[in-house]
C-alpha cells in the first residue's frame, strides 16, 4: 500500500489495491482482503483482524517477549448505523425517487414528461403535462 491515511478510504471504496507479495501466507492475504472489502457489512475491522490466528499468534509471542499483558477487550455493543452508511442510503433513496424525473444524473437534463411508475406490473406512463402555456 502506498498512500496516506487520507487516501486509504478512497482506495478501499474503489476496491483497487495491489495484492500482497507472494511471500506472505494465504491466511494473511485473506485477512487483508477482508479488511479492504468494499462492502462495509462484510469488511473485517481491526479488532476482529487481531483475533485471526495469523495475527494473534505473533502478537501474543511479542507480548510474552516484552512482558506485556493483553489489553482487556470490551464487550461490543451493536452500534448505530455509521454516518457514511446513512448518507449512502439517503442518496440511494433520493436517486430512486428522482429517477423518473431525470434522464441522467450525468447530463442533468429534466424530462419534459416525467415517467410515473405503474403500480401493479403495468407499463410506465408519462405524467400529465403541467405546462400552462
Amino acid at each position: 500500500f502506498v498512500g496516506t491515511l487520507e487516501t486509504l478510504p478512497k482506495i478501499i471504496l474503489k476496491g483497487e489495491y495491489e495484492p500482497l507479495g507472494s511471500h506472505y501466507s494465504a491466511e494473511l492475504h485473506s485477512v487483508v482482503a477482508r479488511m479492504l472489502s468494499v462492502d462495509p457489512a462484510t469488511r473485517l475491522d481491526l479488532g476482529a483482524a487481531l483475533q485471526e490466528e495469523v495475527l494473534s499468534a505473533p502478537l501474543q509471542r511479542s507480548r510474552e517477549a516484552l512482558g506485556l499483558e493483553a489489553p482487556e477487550t470490551a464487550e461490543r455493543t451493536p452500534s448505530k448505523p455509521k454516518r457514511a452508511d446513512r448518507i449512502r442510503k439517503e442518496i440511494q433513496e433520493t436517486a430512486e425517487q428522482h429517477q423518473s424525473e431525470w434522464m441522467g444524473f450525468n447530463t442533468m437534463i429534466r424530462r419534459k414528461d416525467p415517467i410515473i411508475p405503474a403500480g401493479g406490473g403495468g407499463e410506465d406512463v408519462p405524467a400529465p403535462s403541467t405546462d400552462l402555456g
